[in-house]
């Protein structure tokens, strides 16, 4: 009896001096532009760990501890503390207590939440979860639409400049030429006028 009560005391005791594993993951929210790199980070802090399993999931509806798509998966024992795993575009690393996830060039497939996950195995059976990272990809050509609509609205304006500005010479020369007109036939009627006026007077002597 005496024996079993030291064994329950040692575990009690072993467990609470293992404590709670508090995993810190950063940054809570990431945007990134298509194209670019993502690196989302995840700390834990227990040491003298034997052994333990990390791994990284993508959630995109439900958050729950079994859902999500299963990213990397790394071990790391005692003796090998550093450990990677790479595919075609995400890089998993972990170095002692710390976890690095490196998306190379991110798409909107991976718009998404973001979670680590931690699991000792030795010396003492613990998992734990990160609270995410949400992944917000942006579309980068959105600058150059506008840019491109400005550029139109720009040429726009010269192309209307440059219609407008024939016209209004055509029309301030066809105005003159018709003043011009004009002048030239009042000064003809104004001559007559005169002309036979004098005629007059002189018929009249």
């Amino acid at each position: 009896m005496v024996i079993w009560f030291c064994i329950a005391s040692y575990l009690v005791l072993h467990s609470m001096a293992l404590g709670k594993i508090n995993i810190t993951q950063d940054p809570n929210i990431l945007t990134i532009s298509n194209g670019d790199a993502a690196r989302i980070s995840c700390q834990w802090n227990k040491e003298n760990i034997q052994r333990v399993r990390f791994q990284w999931r993508k959630h995109i509806s439900s958050t729950g501890e079994d859902n999500g798509t299963l990213l990397c998966r790394v071990l790391v024992t005692e003796q090998n503390r550093t450990q990677e795993v790479r595919d075609n575009t995400r890089t998993c690393n972990v170095t002692n207590n710390t976890a690095l996830l490196t998306i190379d060039a991110v798409t909107q497939e991976d718009d998404g939440l973001y979670i680590c996950e931690v699991i000792i195995e030795i010396p003492s059976l613990m998992k734990a979860r990160g609270n995410g990272t949400q992944l917000y990809v942006q579309e980068v050509n959105s600058g150059k639409e506008d840019n491109t609509i400005l550029t139109l609205d720009i040429r726009l304006w010269y192309l209307t400049i440059l219609l407008i500005i024939p016209i209004l010479i055509s029309v301030c020369c066809y105005y003159c030429k018709r003043k011009k007109e004009q002048e030239l036939f009042l000064d003809h009627i104004y001559g007559n006028v005169k002309r036979n006026t004098r005629s007059s007077k002189k018929s009249t002597s």
